[in-house]
């Protein structure tokens, strides 16, 4: 006679295969898991050495540090944020906003990152690149003062007197205690510079020799 499986078998074999699949997911799920806190665990070390050395000013070792938490998780985005800042600090512009970059691909939300950005753009005289990220943080974060900040003075350089009014009035909404008074003397000077600036243009198109005005304040 031959030997036939009834629906009373089957339904057990199903049982016994999903019962082995669900087992093997978990010992997965619980290795993955594992995986992930130990990875969490080595780069918040890293983070937090990195940060550590960079307040000392050992840009190079912190940037090495935050080589290394990338290298244990390629979507850190907030190690890619800090070794954007270290490039910065080392006056590497370009690659510091290839850094930025990255980590706002991997967090498109990430403001700091967005405000870092501009700081570096705004390095290279790349104004209205800067002003594009900054306005990109604002839309994130209305309240984030640094942006504010970042947007004045970039605004100062491109000599746009009334949106720069504007900003300085946010700013001061948002420090009142004027926290940062840096960063706006940094924003004032940027625009007294743009408005003098453009009086020389003038001047030397009405024929009158400035180079000695060149010389001695924008030299």
């Amino acid at each position: 006679m031959p030997f036939r499986i009834g629906p009373w078998e089957i339904a057990i074999i199903l049982l016994i295969a999903v019962i082995v699949a669900i087992i093997i997911f978990l010992i997965f799920s619980r290795k993955q898991s594992r995986k992930r806190r130990t990875s969490f665990k080595n780069t918040n070390y890293l983070h937090q050495d990195g940060l550590a050395l960079s307040k000392l000013g050992k840009h190079k070792e912190a940037l090495a540090r935050f080589d290394k938490a990338i290298k244990i998780n390629a979507r850190d985005h907030i190690a890619w944020h800090r070794k954007g800042i270290e490039l910065n600090a080392l006056e590497k512009y370009n690659d510091a906003i290839g850094c930025f970059d990255r980590a706002i691909r991997i967090n498109p939300k990430d403001k700091f990152a967005w405000n870092h950005r501009a700081d570096s753009s705004c390095k290279l005289g790349k104004y209205k690149e800067a002003l594009n990220c900054c306005n990109e943080a604002i839309k994130i974060d209305e309240c984030y003062p640094f942006a504010w900040y970042n947007k004045a003075n970039i605004l100062g350089h491109l000599g746009d007197h009334k949106e720069f009014e504007e900003c300085y009035r946010k700013v001061l909404q948002l420090d009142p205690k004027g926290m940062n008074k840096q960063f706006l003397l940094e924003a004032k000077q940027a625009m007294i510079e743009s408005r003098y600036k453009k009086k020389l243009i003038q001047w030397e198109d009405e024929g009158y020799d400035v180079s000695e005005l060149r010389r001695k304040y924008f030299s």
